[in-house]
């Protein structure tokens, strides 16, 4: 599963200052990331996903998606994604702006072009996380804290295996997704066609729909919405503060598909309580 990075960068010049930074960076990285561009309104983000060693011996993911605002759009997309100020990075809730996102931008750029030594994914993602806390020495991992991060990893692992055998075992389902109650994408397996951006308005779309038509049929929590088109169906299943999102193909058995996911529930309860 990536780990996500964002930047969020307007027409100003410490904007420019990390741009430059981002798009060097960029440029020696593209041989062994997957990048790729999206556009909405009043902004264009550019996702960069790096593959990282991981000590548990299998690759992790580092993502950085780089939003670029037009200048008339940035207050309503602060606004929108909490932002106090411009230009911005934004590791989970932490948020560093203004010459403090410049000064983060640079010393990412390091650790990802330089080394900076963080030899393996978990020692960089602590370097990032130690960054974004504050401006400090940056101290070297305690061992317990280097397998509270393995065993997070090894957890988010599994979790991103029980989305790929979801699709993988059913030919009718084209995409799952496991979101936070924030809409945060925890987990994913989707085709190439079904962007991240997409995913995020698909969620919101039917959490609202299924959340009103529960709301004014006095039916309590929604638990489970799916819903059906010439072009395919959309499953949405509530499972404590989790969503698992299902994008299904055109004429899905949907008894097979919910048989599956009940697995993939009981699965994903498994491994969440595990590590609760």
């Amino acid at each position: 599963m990536p780990y996500m990075l964002s930047f969020f960068i307007a027409e100003d010049e410490l904007s420019d200052k990390i741009a430059s930074i981002l798009n060097d960076l960029i440029g020696k990285v593209k041989g062994s990331a997957k990048i790729r561009y999206s556009e909405s309104l009043g902004m264009s983000m550019t996702s960069v996903r790096i593959g990282l060693k991981s000590a548990l011996g299998r690759e992790d993911t580092l993502e950085l998606r780089i939003h670029s605002m037009l200048g008339k759009y940035v207050d309503s997309l602060k606004l929108r994604y909490g932002l106090p100020g411009i230009p911005a990075v934004k590791l989970g809730e932490a948020v560093r702006w203004g010459p403090e996102a410049v000064e983060i931008t640079s010393k990412i750029y390091s650790l990802l072009a330089g080394g900076g030594g963080a030899s393996t994914a978990e020692q960089l993602f602590y370097s990032i996380a130690n960054y974004m806390q504050g401006p400090r020495e940056i101290r070297e991992m305690p061992e317990e804290q280097a397998a509270l991060g393995a065993d997070i990893t090894l957890q988010m692992n599994k979790i991103q295996e029980i989305v790929e055998s979801l699709r993988r075992d059913n030919p009718d389902i084209a995409g799952c997704v496991i979101l936070n109650e924030k809409g945060g994408v925890i987990a994913h397996s989707i085709p190439p066609e079904i962007d991240e951006e997409r995913v995020s308005m698909v969620f919101a779309t039917l959490r609202s729909a299924a959340e009103k038509t529960a709301q004014h049929m006095a039916l309590e929590k929604m638990r489970q919405f799916v819903i059906f088109a010439e072009g395919g169906g959309a499953l949405l299943q509530r499972h404590g503060d989790l969503f698992l999102l299902v994008f299904m193909k055109p004429d899905a058995k949907l008894g097979a598909v919910l048989m599956e996911l009940g697995y993939a529930i009981e699965r994903l309860e498994q491994v969440t309580k595990a590590k609760s």
